[in-house]
């Protein structure tokens, strides 16, 4: 009677651990996705990050060679070529701190909102600067005007990158 009993068992044994083995299978399956799509986010949001910054120092260079040509009086064909290459990264800026900022995390997007701030008040005194026309104020006095609000961008963008780097290496 054992005789005829065995083969049953070892099948069920046999089915037992067929079926174990299939729920680790997909249990591991299951987390190497989870780990996949955490690590997909992760990408995204660092890609989106970097890009922001290269909008920033873009946006930087080309506010940059806009003010050196209003500060040196250039002809009027030369400042205006600079200043839609300025306009242009000052778009571009505007579009990617959006990306950045749906991209997460919350403290990293409300630091790019800040660096983003201090860029459009940055944009705003060079905007000043060129309506002017023959201001009252010299030159000299426009320019220092302008370094105090480069110099508030670069202090946001260090916060920013510091916070990144410390997010991002966790």
């Amino acid at each position: 009677m054992l005789s005829g009993l065995l083969p049953g068992l070892f099948a069920l044994l046999g089915a037992a651990i067929g079926g174990a083995v299939k729920w680790g299978a997909v249990r591991n399956r299951r987390s190497m996705a989870a780990v996949t799509r955490a690590q997909a986010v992760l990408d995204r949001r660092y890609a989106a990050h970097t890009d922001f910054v290269v909008a920033v120092d873009r946006f930087r260079k080309r506010a940059r060679e806009y003010r050196s040509l209003l500060y040196d009086g250039a002809p009027a064909e030369q400042a205006d070529a600079a200043g839609l290459s300025y306009i242009e990264a000052c778009d571009v800026l505007s579009d990617k701190v959006g990306v950045a900022g749906m991209s997460g995390p919350p403290e990293l997007a409300d630091s790019a909102a800040s660096v983003h701030r201090a860029a459009e008040a940055y944009a705003e005194t060079i905007d000043q600067w060129r309506r002017s026309g023959s201001p009252a104020e010299g030159r000299g006095a426009r320019e220092r005007k302008c370094l105090a609000g480069l110099a508030e961008l670069d202090d946001a963008r260090g916060r920013y990158i510091v916070l990144a780097s410390l997010l991002f290496s966790e």
